[in-house]
């Protein structure tokens, strides 16, 4: 008899998948996909627009008390281009809304306020194909792109797993029940066992492993690290529970990992399938089976040997579904002695035995009891799982006679199998047609998985929760970091350079850096940008703020020299730039030209009388020679010695350049000394 599925069972299990379906879609769509898709619109449209000046005419932190507190930066800015006056209210490219990702939104309104109490003007990123859009943040968050990834990624994924389940469950097959007229028919397929039937190893647990792996790594890694950024701009790295967010990531790792050399044990052994001659019964003895290998046993191995271990087991389990969570039960297990597989066999053959007195495959008189035959064969480091039907010995008469037919067959091919121990030369007599049947997975399984990934979301989603509460409390209690996150200064062609100027922009604006835009320019190497910013009025010594460890005062001269642009070095030097100017305090540029291999820019600064020995200000009072051999660079090296510098020449601390190869293990630099 046939036992059919209750419909409303049915019904409550489309409810709950399509439940998953439409909430994880539209979160997927809300969370992910707009605010990605918003992002690399913005990105893409960056990359046309040009600079403006503007001003603030309003200014606000708006701040929301939801499940968290996030806040949002909200203004009002004036600018002009080709003579025309605009208003915008845009912050940054990918879209304004209310967020705690970082310390963003209090970071861009206290340099809003700042300008604003001073009565500075900003600098916007205009469309000149549409001018009426103009943003102050022309650059994506990717502290929020990652927040938003898992949400574009994995929730989409989940809904259509859900979707997924909808089909299958109305595309199940229905249960089957041996009956005494069925005797010959397959608890789960179907198969007639008048031919042999081959099975294939069930792989839904690994194929289910690797999609755990990947949903865990892609949900830790974009959660962890978007935390640990920010608690390493905050220079807070103290060892704290904070930390315990890395270890996601490393069990991602090791999970990939598993996954991965799974992967590879399965390909090296190849393409495997279980041919079974007899049908499987209860009481029957020496079952005749043969493991197929599509690859030759061994070929895919890097160092091959002679012969291959292999264990079979053979067990018996019930599923108990009756209470929320199904408990699997052995009730019979039988593990063979260690067989032998030669190298470059085809097939293996062997036989197994089903005690009497244990219960069929397929559902009970309960449809919460299940009764599963599994072989499990390990070989070449790889476990492969068979699901095998197994029917009553009473109604198993017409393949008795096929066993009885063919006895004399199979006794020959066990003597033959017993002696070469599974080489290719033993051979079943096979009768019938070929029929293949995949073994079939559990659809319990299945639903084990997704609830498994739906869990793990949860938990992820709580674990950046509270971390975001942590980080706000640290902020709170540290003070808002001072990272620039407006960048009006940024790098420009000189097209783009004489259109910023003739909008009314200030040739002297300054980044969040501090930089201006002669310094981006020399930076670039940009001549003729540099020359027009110059001929425009570029302070040639401005120098960037000097902060409070004496770190700054940096002029466009020193980006040159970074750059070894010798032109750009020229031309500052010819508008009036200051050489014998330090940075940092004790930085002079020959000694900064030293520690980047500049040659050529200290060539330059030698003949404007730039003394190729002088000693920093403070710290060891190093000379130029010095720096060079603690940073390695060859190429200085050389030119000072040939400029006349003095390698005996000694620091404060009595300390000369051959010490200072020895103390930082710069063998080649000391070689080039000719240090002894």
């Amino acid at each position: 008899m046939t036992k059919t599925i209750n419909s409303g069972s049915k019904v409550v299990r489309t409810l709950v998948a399509l439940a998953f379906a439409i909430g994880f879609g539209v979160a997927g769509w809300y969370a992910g996909w707009q605010p990605v898709s918003a992002m690399l619109a913005g990105w893409w449209r960056a990359q046309n627009l040009v600079a403006v000046s503007a001003q603030i005419l309003e200014l606000s932190l708006d701040e929301r008390v939801d499940e968290s507190l996030t806040w949002q930066v909200k203004a009002e800015f004036v600018y002009h281009y080709q003579g025309k006056e605009f208003r915008s209210h845009r912050i940054n490219i990918a879209g304004d809304t209310h967020d705690n990702i970082g310390n963003y939104q209090q970071a861009c309104y206290q340099q809003l306020l700042q300008s604003k109490s001073q009565g500075q003007g900003v600098t916007l990123w205009a469309d000149p194909k549409n001018p009426q859009f103009a943003v102050l943040d022309r650059q994506p968050r990717f502290r929020l792109l990652l927040f938003s990834l898992p949400f574009a990624l994995l929730f989409p994924m989940i809904s259509l797993l859900a979707c997924w389940g909808v089909w299958r469950i109305w595309h199940e097959v229905p249960n089957r029940t041996l009956a005494p007229d069925h005797a010959r028919q397959s608890a789960r397929g179907g198969a007639q066992f008048a031919s042999h039937t081959t099975l294939v190893p069930d792989t839904g647990a690994a194929y289910g492993m690797a999609l755990f792996a990947v949903i865990w790594s892609l949900m830790s890694f974009a959660i962890a690290v978007p935390l640990f950024l920010q608690k390493w701009e905050s220079k807070k790295l103290a060892l704290d529970w904070y930390y315990l967010s890395l270890l996601f990531p490393l069990v991602g790792v090791l999970l990939i990992s598993f996954a991965a050399l799974n992967a590879y044990r399965r390909w090296r052994l190849g393409k495997t399938s279980l041919l079974m001659v007899q049908q499987a019964a209860t009481g029957r003895t020496d079952i005749r089976m043969r493991l197929q290998f599509a690859t030759a046993l061994g070929t895919r191995l890097q160092a091959s040997q002679l012969h291959y271990p292999l264990t079979i087991q053979f067990q018996c389990a019930q599923k108990d579904k009756r209470n929320e969570d199904a408990v699997e039960k052995v009730l019979w297990s039988q593990k063979q002695a260690v067989k032998i597989a030669m190298h470059g066999a085809q097939h293996f053959d062997f036989t197994i035995d089903c005690p009497a007195g244990l219960p069929a495959s397929g559902m009970q008189d309960n449809d919460a009891l299940q009764v599963i035959w599994t072989l499990q064969v390990k070989l070449l480091g790889y476990t492969l799982d068979f699901i095998i039907p197994v029917h009553h010995t009473a109604h198993s008469a017409p393949d008795q006679q096929l066993s009885h037919r063919s006895a004399a067959s199979l006794k020959r091919d066990a003597a033959s199998s017993e002696k070469n121990a599974g080489s290719s030369r033993g051979s079943f007599v096979f009768m019938g047609p070929h029929k293949v049947v995949s073994s079939p997975g559990t659809r319990t399984a299945r639903w084990v998985i997704l609830s498994i990934i739906v869990l793990t979301l949860m938990l992820t989603s709580v674990f950046a929760y509270l971390s975001s509460l942590h980080a706000e409390d640290d902020d709170a209690q540290a003070g808002l970091t001072d990272r620039p996150l407006i960048a009006p200064a940024q790098k420009e062609t000189l097209t783009r350079l004489q259109a910023r100027l003739k909008a009314g922009a200030d040739v002297n604006a300054r980044d969040g850096d501090g930089k201006t835009l002669l310094m981006h320019a020399a930076l670039d190497a940009d001549l003729p940008s540099v020359q027009f910013l110059l001929e425009h009025g570029a302070q040639v010594n401005a120098a960037t703020p000097l902060d409070a460890t004496g770190l700054g005062e940096r002029t466009a001269l020193f980006d040159a020299i970074q750059a070894d642009a010798l032109p750009v070095l020229q031309a500052l030097v010819a508008a009036g730039a200051n050489i014998h100017q330090a940075s940092n305090q004790v930085w002079t540029p020959m000694h900064y030209g030293a520690y980047r291999g500049a040659v050529k820019s200290m060539a330059f600064l030698q003949t404007q009388g730039l003394p190729v020995d002088e000693r920093f200000s403070g710290a060891r009072g190093s000379t130029p020679l010095m720096i060079a051999v603690e940073h390695d660079q060859v190429d200085s090296i050389r030119f000072l010695i040939s400029a006349g510098a003095d390698k005996n020449k000694k620091d404060l601390y009595g300390e000369d350049a051959c010490s200072y190869a020895r103390y930082f293990k710069k063998p080649l630099a000391a070689k080039t000394l000719g240090c002894d």
